[in-house]
């Protein structure tokens, strides 16, 4: 789940966002000790709302494309330990603890600096008898960001906080002339999309950390600090850390390595109790069983007046899963007419950059009657545009705004009005408002479904749609049978639904004591047999194991997605657990555009037998591939070629003509081909002896799905020796959905496929590994490519 935050580059991953921070204060060029002092930004004084990057690494990280964050700092300007506050405005005890804060800067001052990140945190309880208090928290964000655009972030603050957090959107525009701004500048900068940006990015950062009670929390390199402890351990952490970082400065290393060994690989969200004990906060898991009361409001409907059936859809234009999805969906609405209704929800995903504007787009169609004939429009567009065969560079995108409003002249929309609404973003705060409703019920990929309160996600089938809205049809007529009339079926269903995301609840233990060992998370089954697609292992696919092996495991991938980065040391336990049983075999599914030519290229290498080489090159190197492939087409081959220089054996200029040629290109579309025909939702996507799984899910969980399908009744991996136990899977592109609970059949391995000739398969072992797999530690966000990273949080994950 990731936000662009960075001016000059538009959207930016949430979390590389808090990466750049880090990597700002902790990456120093120059090895020797130097006059430090407060400068711009120390306490009391004016501050830039610009991260504090220090100078000597200045120049350095804008070469290395890295992203130079905007959260409002105080304090030092060249910090060595970053004070990272999840905080908001209306918060009362982070109104009090600000006191706190600032003693810990003025005690520090020359070593720490504070960020502030906007976040939602926990909705006041309503009092008994009334309706729950209007939240302010974003409309605060964006103005104390509009003010930071002044560099009056701090005082803003200041004023809102002084009223304990009760301040009224009256009581903001006061406070922005109380402090001197430009009004005419404030108030067009707090609803400007980098101001929106911002404020969504701090959200996303925020549940990706696994942030989610009480405010205010900090983030001290990598230590957490809770609400109720920062007034008595907010300083000792501050003092340990630094003590720490000092220690790592006295190693004969240069001072940058030294503190991003220190600072940014460290394991985050670790908070240290009294006695000093680390404690992990592992992300929270969300309950599979929740119910949830999602609000219709004025959203868009389709379908039956009074329903049986009602289905959120959280979806993002520029999404090619949703692109896809909407087609069954409408399938789906024509074999349901009178008991099934479609509820729009607009879900805008970081890192797709041309989304915003097209879903202002489609609400602005909606303000003239012809919503719906957008929508379709749209969608039907990005099909074409995602499924050609080969794409034009040149050919311009369905969502840019020529295209919608051509597409808006087609469907008969009066176009001075529509174009009023795109230049004016009359829409942009329905869209928002949808935002914001996805993150407060943790959904951060597309496309997501509720049905009568049940949530799920994925590009499923019309038949395995059907599965789900007969289940809810027939508790729908239960209630029906009890009297319940037909209008008020879904308010009763959802009558008493949660109305923010469900958690299960963490392992508990004393501050400063080990806390109990969290039981090891257990997989969902496998699909039933019934759902096994034959997928086929083609002649050119490159494999690892025999053809013989009884289990087959097809890895659908790109080079781009960091989750197919995280699966391929997953691929090698397994390899080793189970040996001659298992065969891996690498097909190619482009998730991110700018991940065709890294695959065209591994293909291309393989034809030489270095398939192998060039892969792994591709992940190891992975930050700096994306970078360029992000960048232009001509980076990213000339990262190519570096990256293949390397490979001994290996003919440049073959590989380039093949990359360019028939064959490949050939190879590459049917890969794509296969994907979208086995149902592949995202990256990774891997077929168990047909059997589909999406995410980089625990090895552990492949191993019982393995040893299932080769009749085992001992376990080939526990969870002892699995490194991700404790953390999550995820994807890009959308999950496949939670099978219903059911046993899971032994069947027989699919129809060996041959093997490639010019691949030789690694030496493997039959045996079980004799140790466990080291757990590495979890790393801190790595560096940000310059140009807009891959959006991972295409998936719930």
């Amino acid at each position: 789940m990731r936000v662009g935050i960075g001016k000059g580059n538009g959207r930016r991953l949430g979390v590389l966002v808090l990466a750049a921070i880090v990597v700002a204060i902790a990456c120093r060029s120059d090895p020797t000790p130097r006059t430090r002092g407060r400068g711009e930004g120390a306490v009391g004084e004016p501050v830039s709302a610009t991260a504090g990057v220090p100078t000597a690494c200045t120049d350095e990280f804008r070469k290395g494309g890295l992203p130079i964050g905007d959260a409002p700092r105080k304090g030092s300007a060249d910090p060595l330990v970053a004070i990272v506050e999840f905080a908001n405005l209306e918060c009362p005890d982070c109104a009090k603890a600000a006191r706190t804060v600032d003693e810990v800067l003025a005690r520090f001052g020359e070593d720490v600096a504070l960020y502030f990140i906007h976040v939602e945190g926990q909705a006041p309880a309503a009092k008994p008898g009334q309706p729950a208090p209007q939240r302010l928290w974003r409309q605060a964000a964006q103005a104390s960001l509009a003010a930071a655009r002044q560099d009056k972030f701090w005082p803003f603050v200041e004023q809102a906080w002084a009223t304990n957090g009760k301040f009224s959107p009256q009581d903001l525009e006061q406070f922005a002339q109380r402090i001197g701004l430009d009004l005419n500048a404030y108030r067009s900068q707090q609803n400007s999309r980098d101001v929106l940006q911002q404020v969504e990015a701090g959200q996303a950062l925020a549940t990706e950390l696994g942030i989610s009670g009480p405010l205010p929390v900090f983030w001290v390199n990598g230590a957490l600090v809770q609400a109720a402890e920062v007034e008595a351990r907010l300083g000792q952490v501050v003092e340990q850390e630094l003590a720490e970082t000092r220690q790592a400065l006295l190693a004969p290393r240069a001072r940058c390595e030294m503190l991003a060994r220190q600072v940014v690989t460290r394991r985050p969200a670790v908070g240290r109790g009294a006695a000093g004990v680390g404690r992990s906060l592992g992300a929270p898991q969300e309950d599979p069983n929740a119910l949830y009361r999602i609000p219709i409001g004025d959203s868009p409907k389709l379908g039956a007046a009074e329903p049986l059936a009602t289905l959120f859809l959280f979806t993002d234009f520029q999404c090619p899963h949703c692109a896809r999805v909407a087609a069954t969906l409408d399938e789906l609405i024509k074999a349901y007419p009178n008991d099934l209704r479609l509820v729009f929800k607009n879900n805008v995903l970081p890192g797709h950059d041309k989304a915003q504007l097209a879903h202002e787009a489609a609400m602005a169609a909606g303000q003239q009657g012809k919503f719906w004939e957008m929508h379709d429009a749209l969608f039907a567009a990005m099909r074409e545009y995602y499924d050609s065969p080969s794409r034009d560079p040149a050919r311009p995108h369905p969502l840019d705004r020529p295209q919608l409003e051509a597409t808006a002249q087609r469907l008969g929309l009066d176009l001075d009005a529509f174009r009023k609404a795109l230049d004016s973003h009359t829409t942009a705060g329905a869209v928002q408002a949808d935002v914001e409703l996805a993150r407060r019920f943790a959904i951060s990929g597309t496309p997501t479904f509720v049905l009568n309160g049940r949530k799920f996600s994925g590009n499923l089938t019309l038949e395995q749609f059907k599965g789900r809205v007969e289940a809810a049809l027939a508790e729908a007529r239960k209630m029906l049978e009890t009297g319940v009339p037909r209008a008020q079926v879904y308010e009763r269903i959802v009558e008493r639904g949660a109305e923010r995301a469900v958690f299960l609840p963490m392992p508990a233990g004393e501050a400063g004591a080990p806390p109990q060992p969290a039981a090891p998370r257990e997989p969902p089954p496998l699909p039933p047999a019934s759902e096994a697609k034959d997928v086929k292992v083609e002649p050119w696919t490159p494999v690892r194991g025999p053809a013989g092996a009884k289990v087959t495991m097809v890895v659908f991938c790109e080079y781009l997605c960091p989750f197919c980065k995280r699966i391929q040391e997953t691929l090698k336990i397994l390899q080793q657990a189970f040996g001659n049983d298992l065969r891996i075999a690498f097909r190619h599914h482009i998730v991110h555009e700018q991940a065709t030519v890294p695959s065209l290229a591994a293909l291309a290498a393989a034809r030489q037998g270095k398939f192998e080489e060039l892969h792994g090159l591709f992940f190891e190197n992975q930050p700096d591939l994306q970078r360029a492939c992000y960048e232009t087409a001509e980076a990213c081959r000339a990262k190519i070629d570096e990256l293949a220089g390397r490979i001994a054996g290996l003919d440049l200029n073959r590989l380039r003509a093949d990359m360019d040629g028939a064959e490949v290109r050939r190879q590459l579309d049917a890969d794509k081909a296969a994907a979208r025909e086995y149902g592949a939702g995202g990256t990774p996507s891997l077929f168990l002896n047909g059997r589909l799984q999406v995410g980089a899910v625990p090895p552990s969980w492949f191993g019982k799905w393995i040893d299932e399908l080769l009749g085992r009744t001992t376990v080939t991996v526990p969870a002892s020796m699995d490194p991700q136990q404790g953390g999550g899977g995820g994807g890009c592109g959308a999950p496949r959905p939670a099978p219903a609970p059911q046993p899971v059949p032994v069947v027989e391995a699919p129809r060996p496929a041959p093997q490639p000739s010019a691949l030789q398969a690694p030496a493997v072992q039959a045996a079980r590994p004799a140790a466990a797999v080291a757990r590495p530690p979890r790393p801190r966000p790595a560096p940000a490519p310059a140009a807009p990273p891959p959006p991972e949080n295409d998936n719930p994950y």
